[in-house]
């Protein structure tokens, strides 16, 4: 990816993120494998998507929360988009199961209130340059949080910026994972010839 595409995906992610504050969050969907439909999820403090994360607005637009490899290795990806248009399901041909979570006593204090804050997480530890990815997205809401993460469990370990999605909804679980929160404010370097306000980015030390 050269210099000018990294640069305006960056900042179209972070965009992303940040145009969730405000907003109501009315559905949220878990997108899994169809093979491990059975495999427990729900681990209380955090639960195991794998496959991704869809979160519905209340206009109606619905932004995805995926793991892939645009900046050369696992790290979370989110657009204002369907995760029709990155997972597929089962029915469709593809390998994946949908299911709503809204009304899971974990999300629904949740979703009472608007978002309050929106930031994705930024780690220089998940590719082989040291170049920055995200890892997670922080959700904030008067009543608490959510942190999707591109993260798979490994025995009593964590692995950060993997082929998975994960959801903490503690502070301390979240950092068990690796998603520490340390907002720090940063000015995406702009394309030429392009001036780019300052945006706040949380990123990991």
């Amino acid at each position: 990816m050269s210099i000018p595409d990294e640069t305006h995906l960056i900042a179209e992610l972070d965009a992303a993120a940040g145009a969730l504050v405000g907003r109501r969050i009315t559905g949220v969907a878990y997108y899994g494998l169809s093979a491990e439909r059975s495999v427990a999820w729900d681990y209380d403090t955090w639960h195991r998507p794998v496959m991704g994360v869809e979160l519905v607005i209340d206009d109606g637009t619905r932004y995805s929360a995926v793991w892939d490899t645009p900046f050369g290795h696992f790290s979370l990806q989110l657009s204002a988009s369907p995760m029709s248009a990155h997972r597929a399901l089962a029915a469709e041909g593809g390998n994946c199961t949908r299911w709503t979570v809204q009304d899971h006593r974990r999300w629904a204090p949740l979703l009472a209130s608007p978002v309050v804050e929106s930031r994705l997480i930024w780690s220089a530890d998940l590719t082989d340059s040291g170049k920055t990815a995200p890892a997670a997205l922080h959700l904030g809401f008067p009543s608490g949080s959510a942190w999707i993460i591109a993260a798979m469990e490994n025995g009593d370990s964590w692995w950060l910026g993997a082929d998975e999605v994960v959801v903490a909804f503690t502070r301390d679980m979240a950092a068990r994972i690796g998603a520490r929160t340390g907002l720090i404010p940063r000015r995406i370097p702009p394309p030429s010839n392009t001036a780019t306000a300052p945006v706040n980015r949380e990123e990991l030390p």
